[in-house]
């Protein structure tokens, strides 16, 4: 393991002990930032311009339902997700 690497994993680690909401706001920012980056590379053009539109719906949803709770949200963007794409109930 290269020295860079040992000391961001020691860095991380005193993060995760101190502040653990930091902790997992940074690796969900690396999980998207990792995301992100695969569908850079293979997505196409229009898939693309699909999937942002999409995420500003998205955000513009979770803008006017900011005063609901977490677990409110999840169901009201599960129902949502379903009734939009029509997804089959498996059996």
């Amino acid at each position: 393991m290269k020295k860079q690497s040992i000391a961001n994993r020691k860095s991380l680690d005193k993060i995760k002990n101190e502040d653990p909401k930091k902790y997992d706001e940074l690796n969900r920012l690396k999980k998207i930032r990792s995301a992100t980056s695969s569908l850079r590379l293979y997505a196409t053009k229009e898939e693309l311009k699909k999937i942002s539109g999409d995420i500003k719906e998205v955000n513009e949803f979770l803008e006017n339902h900011s005063n609901l709770s977490k677990e409110e949200l999840k169901k009201l963007r599960f129902e949502r997700f379903k009734k939009k794409r029509g997804r089959p109930k498996r059996k």
